[in-house]
């Protein structure tokens, strides 16, 4: 699989002198668990877009010093990709924010369903764990631009900006790429249900909201596949699976 990528803080960053210097959990990860040394060749971003090919020149436990080589800019993928997820299981969010993060979903917002299981909106500490594996889980997939994880709304949430779809299964007449604008808009907001899905009232209430009900499919999607898997589809849709250089 290779080393993932790593992020640094824009202050860590000198395009100037092009230097590169990381210091604290980042740099013990680099240097204890991925046996990062001196002379080694990694790949860096500042969360933000620019990717920095850097060689070691330096390796201590809790610092890593490096010379920048080059760099290139990464725009943000039209649309982004915004998954509002009804709250389930503590280890069905897990896996669906590491789920979410492989497949190029831009921003994941929890928010607290009629049958979502926690019975209340994800705990701070939930919260910090979510996006502690949304930050991992983008190094691994090589983002330029790690997912990222919102404060939880209640219910109904607010379907935000831009295309909005719901994920349904009891939808058996419009699919997901037919409900998508032929020109890729902004924002594509997907919305999908706890374990055991949305009623027909909820789906009317979000439906009011301006959410579009599509189907994925005959298959049953587990709550924490359905997102990722359509944030997939749509960039396909959009041709954004082609491929690049890492």
């Amino acid at each position: 699989m290779g080393l993932p990528l790593f992020y640094a803080k824009p202050e860590d960053i000198d395009t100037t002198s092009g230097r590169l210097d990381i210091e604290g959990p980042e740099a013990s990860h680099m240097v204890r668990s991925l046996r990062v040394r001196e002379g080694d060749l990694v790949t860096v971003g500042d969360g933000a877009g620019s990717v920095f090919r850097v060689k070691v020149t330096a390796a201590s436990r809790d610092r890593l010093e490096a010379g920048i080589l080059d760099s290139r800019d990464v725009l943000r993928e039209k649309p982004f990709i915004r998954l509002m997820m009804a709250a389930s299981r503590p280890s069905s969010m897990d896996s669906a924010v590491r789920r979410a993060a492989e497949c190029g979903v831009g921003e994941m917002v929890p928010f607290q369903a009629p049958r979502s299981s926690s019975g209340a909106p994800e705990s701070e500490v939930r919260l910090e764990r979510l996006r502690r594996i949304a930050l991992e889980s983008s190094k691994t997939a090589r983002r330029a631009w790690p997912l990222t994880v919102a404060e939880p709304l209640g219910w109904p949430p607010e379907s935000g900006e831009g295309t909005r779809v719901l994920l349904w299964e009891e939808e058996f007449r419009l699919a997901l790429e037919d409900a998508l604008p032929e020109v890729a808009p902004a924002v594509v907001t997907l919305i999908s249900g706890p374990e055991g899905g949305f009623s027909q009232e909820d789906a009317r209430l979000l439906q009011s909201g301006g959410a579009t009900p599509v189907s994925v499919g005959s298959n049953i999607l587990r709550a924490e596949s359905a997102g990722a898997l359509a944030a997939l589809l749509i960039r396909f849709h959009y041709g954004l699976l082609t491929p690049c250089a890492g």
